[in-house]
Formats: C-alpha cells, structure tokens, sequence
C-alpha cells in the first residue's frame, strides 16, 4: 500500500453519529497513525442497483493554516467530475470551527450510472473558512478516474469490488 493512504478496520456502526465510541476506540480504530499529516478519513459505497455512489466525510486530522496561528474553522467540499470535466454534482459539509481534528460524519449521494463509475473523478477539498485569504485550501484529493495518487485508485477498485459495503480509508491530503 502506497505511504499516502492507508486502509482501517472499521465498519460502519462503528462511526455513525449514534454509535458510542470511547476514546480509546476512536485512538485504536479511527485515528491515524501518522502524526502531524494532515489527513482526512472517508467512506465510500456504491449501489449499483440505484445507481447512487454515496460518499461519508468522517474525521480529519492535523489540519493546520498557513496564514493563521489559530485552529482552522473548516469545511469539506466534494465535486464530481466526468472524464471530460462535465460536473456531475457537488456537496459541502457544516463548518467545523477551531478544531485541529474534526469529526463530520456527513454522507452525501450523487447518482452516477454503472458505466459512468469507472469514468468520474471525485474531487475532495479541505477548506479553511478562517484565513487572512477569503477561503484557504489546506489540502485535497482525488479518487477515481483521475486519482492524484495511486491509494486513490486503491480506495475507488475497493469500493467497487465492495458490492454497496462501505469501505473506509485515510487519505494524506495533498498540498494546496
């Protein structure tokens, strides 16, 4: 496995906003390993049967500024592109405000054909509401077609092979 991203053991009752996760639970299963990275931890499932590709925003970790001393006040935003660029959907998560590590637990569906899976990019960008800049980007990512990385690629085939289970990975965002 690539030194970018990493697979973790968890299923998904073990990260739903009703589960009750102690902390050595979240140390154990959901945290990542490497420390000062920033990273973002997301699940994946496909149902080829509805045609829905259904994303879940968990945790990040690490996030630091550039331009402020202080805890970022974050947010995820995820696009879906075509092979050909065409957007196919977009999504955004609450503002998770002066946290180095925020947990979101956001799922978001985009309808996307059996065809069309092998062929769309799902870009994932992690943005700094508090900066000097209007937005900051403190770091993303890419998975599917056009994958910046090949642990993108990883994640993408696992969820695929995964019939509708949803697979989980930590992704290192890449630098802005």
């Amino acid at each position: 496995m690539s030194a970018l991203g990493r697979s973790t053991s968890i299923s998904k009752g073990d990260i739903s906003p009703a589960a009750s996760i102690s902390p050595s639970e979240w140390q154990s299963e959901i945290m990542p390993a490497r420390h000062g990275i920033p990273e973002l931890l997301l699940g994946l499932a496909y149902n080829g049967t509805t045609g829905t590709l259904s994303v879940e925003i968990l945790r990040a970790s690490a996030l630091r500024s550039e331009t402020w001393s202080r805890q970022p006040d974050v947010c995820v935003k995820l696009l879906l592109l075509t092979h050909t660029g065409q957007e196919l959907g977009r999504a955004k998560t609450t503002l998770k405000k002066s946290q180095e590590g925020p947990t979101f637990l956001e799922s978001f569906i985009f309808q996307v054909t059996l065809f069309q899976l092998a062929e769309v990019t799902l870009l994932v960008s992690v943005i700094n509401k508090r900066s000097l800049k209007r937005r900051e980007l403190l770091g993303w990512i890419s998975l599917g077609f056009d994958s910046a990385v090949e642990h993108g690629n990883d994640h993408w085939q696992e969820m695929r092979d995964a019939g509708g289970e949803q697979i989980c990975h930590w992704h290192a965002l890449l630098p802005p």
